[in-house]
C-alpha cells in the first residue's frame, strides 16, 4: 500500500487565504481604531471629572470661592509655583500634587486628553494641558472682558460651562489654561472626539457636545 501524499496549497489557494485575510483586516482595524479613540474620550472625561473634582475640594477649602483663572499674582490655576523665586502655585496646584515650577497634572497626563498630540515646549515632558477653566465663571482679576472674580459658587443658580478642552493652536497661552471661551476657543475647535468637545459643568457632570450646539448662556458669567 503506497503511503498517502502530501497536498500543498496551490498558488491560487494562497492568494485566496490572503485575499480573506486582507478583507477581514480591512473590516476591523475601523472598528478597532473606533473603539480606541472611544477609550481616550473616556480617559478624557475622566480627566475633566477629577479636574471638578478638584474644583470642588478648593471651594471647601476657600469659603466656597471656585479658583480664579489667576491669582493676585498673575500665576495661572495650573502652575505648580517656584519657592526659590518667591512664586506662589496656582489655585489648583496643590490638589495635583504639582511639583515646583510645573503645571498641574502635566507630569502624569491629568491635565492632557489622549488625543492631544500637541507638544509642549514649556516642558521636559511634553505633555500640554488640554483643558481650560472658564474664566467667566470662574473669574479672572484684571481682565477687562470677565467680571473680575473669584466668585462664589453661590452666585451661579442655572446650569454653567466650568470647563472644557482647549483646542486651540495658540500654544504659548493654551498650556496655561486661556480662558476666553464662547467667543474665542468654543467657535474655533479642533475635532478630537468627532465634531464635538467634551465640557464640565458646574455640577461635576461631564458631556460631549457639538461645536455651537450649546447657547452663550451656558458660557456667560
Amino acid at each position: 500500500m503506497r503511503p498517502g501524499r502530501h497536498h500543498g496549497f496551490t498558488l491560487l489557494e494562497l492568494l485566496i487565504v490572503i485575499g480573506v485575510m486582507a478583507t477581514l483586516m480591512s473590516m476591523l482595524l475601523p472598528a478597532l481604531q473606533s473603539a480606541k479613540n472611544s477609550v481616550k474620550k473616556i480617559v478624557c472625561v475622566n480627566n475633566l471629572k477629577t479636574l471638578g473634582q478638584n474644583v470642588m475640594m478648593y471651594a471647601a477649602d476657600n469659603d466656597g470661592y471656585l479658583p480664579a483663572v489667576v491669582n493676585e499674582c498673575g500665576v495661572f490655576w495650573t502652575y505648580g509655583g517656584n519657592p526659590t523665586q518667591n512664586k506662589s502655585p496656582g489655585a489648583l496646584a496643590d490638589y495635583y500634587n504639582t511639583p515646583p515650577f510645573h503645571f498641574a497634572g502635566g507630569e502624569n497626563g491629568l491635565l492632557t486628553c489622549p488625543m492631544d498630540q500637541r507638544k509642549d515646549d514649556q516642558y521636559s515632558y511634553n505633555k500640554p494641558n488640554s483643558y481650560a477653566l472658564n474664566a467667566n465663571i470662574c473669574g479672572y482679576p484684571g481682565l477687562a472682558y470677565t467680571d473680575g472674580g473669584p466668585h462664589r459658587l453661590t452666585r451661579y443658580l442655572t446650569a454653567k460651562v466650568m470647563a472644557m478642552e482647549f483646542t486651540s493652536d495658540d500654544d504659548d497661552m493654551a498650556s496655561l489654561g486661556k480662558p476666553r471661551f464662547y467667543d474665542y476657543e468654543y467657535n474655533y475647535q479642533q475635532a478630537w472626539h468627532g465634531k464635538g468637545s467634551n465640557f464640565l459643568w458646574l455640577d461635576g457632570h461631564v458631556d460631549w457636545n457639538k461645536y455651537r450646539s450649546l447657547p452663550a448662556a451656558f458660557f456667560a458669567k
